[in-house]
């Protein structure tokens, strides 16, 4: 779980650079590194608004997700399907977030949804065997 963990907090510190490279490209590095980025009106592309809204997305579950594992984890109720649970919000996190850049609405939905299911899964999952016992 530890390391579900660690990779969706790494990919989820990470998302911000393709939007940041964009707007450092479009307004110039002083406005993105040295000043307010957001005070330039000068557009970035869809593609890269798009991005900043899936890691915004990826930053709003993080937290549930961290949640539930490092729980499962210290009440030590972690099976091997709570692990595949935590890969498979990995990849749907990823998947999520190239959809929505990509601008693909349905699978996009599809992949926001397992990511969520997996979390919702690990936290049922762990209180189950915790009143079982």
């Amino acid at each position: 779980m530890i390391t579900a963990v660690i990779v969706a907090s790494l990919m989820t510190i990470t998302m911000w650079l393709p939007y940041l490279i964009a707007s450092t490209l479009v307004r110039g590095q002083a406005s993105t590194m040295a000043g307010n980025p957001r005070l330039d009106d000068t557009p970035i592309p869809d593609w890269a608004n798009r991005l900043k809204q899936a890691h915004q997305n990826a930053v709003e579950n993080l937290p549930a997700f961290i949640g539930v594992c490092v729980m499962a984890q210290m009440a030590d109720v972690v099976s091997p399907a709570m692990i595949l649970a935590g890969v498979i919000y990995n990849y749907a996190r990823a998947a999520h977030y190239v959809l929505y850049g990509l601008s693909v609405p349905f699978l996009r939905t599809v992949s926001f949804m397992v990511s969520w299911l997996a979390t919702v899964y690990i936290g049922i999952s762990s209180l189950m065997i915790l009143l079982a016992n």
